[in-house]
């Protein structure tokens, strides 16, 4: 026996509803976007209607302003005493106003301009204080580290061929002090004055007139000293810088 294949039927498509769903789409679609213009139309002209609403009220505020002033006005200046009364009070009460207000105005102007420069000073103050304390504490420090060697009279090198003049001695007497890098420098030479100064002395014995009555021969005088100081020093001590002073040649 054949069997006989049964043949499966297509559904039938209803073309009238589906037209009807899409134009219904279309009318929603449509309506809501008619909704919406609506909406945003509606914001616009509430939008123009409240600023036109303040306008006249600015207008009819300003009408009213200047109406008052202008029957003040007349009424300063009118026949009725009464009303003349009123008008002065009324002008003489803005003027009070006006008054206190300027002058509150410039109270707190000068408040506000005093604070600025009490800040202002404060800053200043705190700096020049910062500054002074700096160079205090420097000045105490140089102060503590310097020390006086005292006074030195040496015979100086003669010069070949220049002979001096008769009463005129070869000897030159000048004081030196020192300034140490720190205080145990100043302490060291202290406690080895005497040999310091023996240091010192030495230097200056090979020095001539003419080094001692120019500038660039005391200028190497005294790095001649300080190198001579500071390699007879301890490791870890130095001076610093060197002054000499009250210097006489005889």
């Amino acid at each position: 026996m054949v069997e006989k294949k049964q043949e499966v039927a297509e559904p039938e498509v209803d073309l009238a509803s589906l037209e009807q769903a899409v134009q219904a789409a279309a009318d929603k679609a449509e309506r809501d976007q008619s909704g919406e213009e609506v909406e945003e139309r509606s914001f616009e002209l509430n939008t123009r209607s409240v600023v036109a609403g303040s306008k006249n009220a600015a207008r009819r505020a300003t009408a009213a302003f200047a109406n008052v002033w202008g029957e003040m006005f007349k009424a300063l200046f009118g026949k009725d005493r009464v009303a003349r009364r009123m008008a002065f009070l009324f002008f003489l009460g803005v003027i009070g106003v006006v008054t206190a207000f300027t002058l509150t105005y410039r109270r707190y102007s000068k408040i506000t301009d005093l604070s600025s420069l009490q800040g202002t000073g404060v800053e200043e103050t705190s700096k020049n204080l910062s500054e002074f304390i700096q160079k205090q504490s420097d000045h105490a420090k140089k102060k503590f580290a310097t020390l006086a060697l005292g006074k030195f009279t040496v015979d100086l090198k003669p010069v070949e061929g220049i002979a001096l003049s008769r009463g005129v001695l070869n000897v030159a007497e000048l004081e030196i002090t020192v300034e140490c890098d720190n205080k145990e420098t100043r302490y060291y030479i202290e406690d080895h004055l005497t040999r310091t100064r023996d240091q010192v002395t030495g230097v200056l014995t090979s020095v001539d007139r003419e080094e001692l009555l120019t500038r660039d021969g005391k200028r190497k005088l005294k790095k001649r000293l300080l190198d001579h100081l500071n390699a007879w020093l301890p490791a870890g001590n130095k001076v610093e810088d060197l002054f000499i002073s009250n210097q006489l040649l005889n």
